[in-house]
Formats: structure tokens, C-alpha cells, sequence
């Protein structure tokens, strides 16, 4: 003999259902997750951390104090790791500065009466800013061990206005707030790829 049917047809559609709503959240749960990685690396929420040797390796002068003064200011607001000088600090984070590059992305026509006098001039730009960044932990008693090492990067995109040197700088300090942000990402939340 088979199994019995169940007799109210709304049992059996509740059961389907659920059986349904069960399958699609582990379905979505899957999907979603699937980029994250176990927590194996990263710092241990209230670990104390000192900023290092911040390394530029661009012609750009002002990166290297963007970095080092935004690199704090992250720390504390995200408050899972504590800012701390290099004697007290459980991990010391040294970065370098790799690159920045400067692209237009976005163009207006001048216009002229004839076509062949038709130009265009740039009218947005984007500056990107990428860094590597080492931590290392400094109670291992083995100050080559490293904890992590990985690269990070921010962009921001900026108009020529008035001077274009005053927009530029607005754009890498923003584009040095978005590599901070997605370095400390990796320090103190260590879960994307």
C-alpha cells in the first residue's frame, strides 16, 4: 500500500508551500552569501591598532597625508577596532601608496556653425587612488608574521569648475576615503572576497 493522501487539499498546499518558501530561502541565502568567506582572517573586535610607515609611491604629495589622517578618523568612527599608538598596539597597519589615476569619463560638445570646427572638451573626470596594506601583529613575539596583506581602492568623480587643481584635490581626498574605507572593510570585517 502507498501512503495515504491527506484529505484537506489546504494541509497539502500549506505543506507545498512551505516546503516551497523553505527551498527559496536557502535558494536566496546561497545566492547572496556567496561571495563571503568565513571570518579566518581580519583583527578581533577590540584589538588595538597603530598606523605605521605610510609609503607614497606617487608624484603626488598630499596622498600620503590623506591617508594617514583618514585612516584614524575611520577607525573611530567604525569603533570595532581601538586607534592607539605604535608602544600599546596589539597590530601595527603600514600602507603604501601604489598608484592614482586621473580619467575623463564624461565630455561636453563646444559647439561651432560649422562641423568641422565641432570639439569636444573633458567636463567630468574620475581619480581612483590604490593602496597595498600590511598588518602584522606585534605580540606574536615574530614581527615577520603577517596577519594580512591585501590592496584596497577608492574612486570619486569631480567637474572642472573654477580651478581644476582645487577640484582634483577634493576628488583624491574623496577617492582616499573610499580605499580607507574598503581597506578597514577588510581589517576589522573581513568577510567580502
Amino acid at each position: 500500500m502507498g501512503r495515504p493522501m491527506l484529505t484537506d487539499p489546504t494541509k497539502q498546499d500549506r505543506r507545498q508551500l512551505s516546503c516551497l518558501a523553505a527551498a527559496a530561502v536557502v535558494c536566496l541565502c546561497h545566492v547572496g552569501c556567496s561571495h563571503y568567506r568565513a571570518l579566518d582572517s581580519g583583527i578581533p573586535e577590540g584589538s588595538r591598532i597603530a598606523v605605521g610607515l605610510v609609503e607614497n609611491n606617487t608624484d603626488e604629495p598630499r596622498l600620503s597625508s590623506y591617508v594617514r589622517s583618514k585612516i584614524p578618523e575611520l577607525i573611530l568612527l567604525d569603533g570595532t577596532l581601538e586607534i592607539v599608538d605604535a608602544e600599546s598596539a596589539d597590530y601595527i597597519l603600514a600602507v603604501t601608496i601604489i598608484s592614482y589615476n586621473l580619467n575623463t569619463i564624461g565630455e561636453e560638445r563646444i559647439e561651432s556653425a560649422e562641423a568641422d570646427q565641432r570639439k569636444y572638451r573633458s567636463s567630468i573626470f574620475e581619480v581612483s587612488v590604490d593602496l597595498a596594506y600590511t598588518v602584522t601583529p606585534l605580540n606574536t613575539g615574530d614581527p615577520t608574521q603577517t596577519a594580512i596583506e591585501a590592496t584596497a581602492s577608492g574612486s570619486a568623480d569631480f567637474s572642472e569648475l573654477v580651478d581644476i587643481d582645487i577640484v582634483r584635490r577634493d576628488g583624491l581626498r574623496r577617492a582616499v576615503h573610499h580605499a580607507c574605507s574598503d581597506m578597514l572593510a577588510t581589517i576589522a570585517f573581513p568577510w567580502p572576497d
